[in-house]
């Protein structure tokens, strides 16, 4: 009795242990169908301006939100035009270079406001409707944050979300990705344009989606 005791045990833990790698093997599998991107064909860096002609290259990682915005997007888009997908963690793609956004934030980033007992209050008579107008959602943000120099004073800034890069000399040895999602279009090997983030993806693709942030991001302003 004792025997069938121990083989019944045995049994059971056999059978966990298999359904325990079973699960894992589907949602290993399932994670991968969640950022997969088959229908692309996948490069990396060294081959970015060398595919003649006009395209566009998609730059994401995984577990990237942003990314998985515009995932669905970009694979109907690719049905269309030509579409490039490139890994930004993919083995050989260690030379990317980073953008400088320290120095983007002093020079490009705009006070333009403070919040003051509770209530916030725009510069030069500004109104929350003449903000997209003054800074575009497909460029900046409205946001709220702790003076530099006061921590106790909170104001408000425009912030230049978008990139400014020179693509003068880009090449596959000083190619500058900002973050991902990115999208970049190059015309007979040099790029013309690009998209930064999922809200000018998403514009770019005329997708009903919308981007994960909200534009204004202070919440005296919001619904005025």
């Amino acid at each position: 009795m004792k025997i069938k005791h121990k083989g019944y045990i045995v049994g059971i833990l056999f059978g966990v242990f298999l359904l325990g790698a079973a699960s894992f093997f589907l949602y290993k599998e399932y994670a991968k169908d969640q950022n997969s991107y088959s229908e692309l064909e996948e490069i990396n860096i060294d081959q970015v301006f060398d595919l003649g002609g006009s395209y566009y290259v998609y730059f994401q990682r995984a577990e990237c939100p942003y990314c998985d915005n515009v995932r669905d997007d970009i694979i109907d888009f690719s049905k269309k035009e030509r579409v490039y997908m490139l890994d930004t963690r993919a083995e050989g793609n260690e030379n990317l270079k980073d953008y400088d956004w320290d120095t983007h934030e002093q020079q490009y980033d705009k006070e333009i406001g403070e919040v003051k007992d509770g209530e916030a209050i725009l510069y030069d008579g500004i109104t929350a409707d003449q903000l997209e107008e003054l800074y575009s959602p497909q460029e900046y943000t409205i946001q709220a944050r702790e003076d530099l120099n006061i921590s106790s004073v909170e104001k408000i800034y425009a912030i230049l979300e978008a990139p400014v890069i020179d693509f003068t000399d880009a090449s596959p040895h000083n190619l500058i990705v900002p973050a991902v999602p990115y999208m970049i279009y190059i015309e007979n090997g040099i790029i013309s344009q690009d998209y930064f983030g999922d809200t000018q993806i998403l514009e770019l693709l005329e997708s009903a989606r919308k981007p994960l942030d909200e534009y204004i991001q202070v919440e005296q302003l919001q619904g005025e």
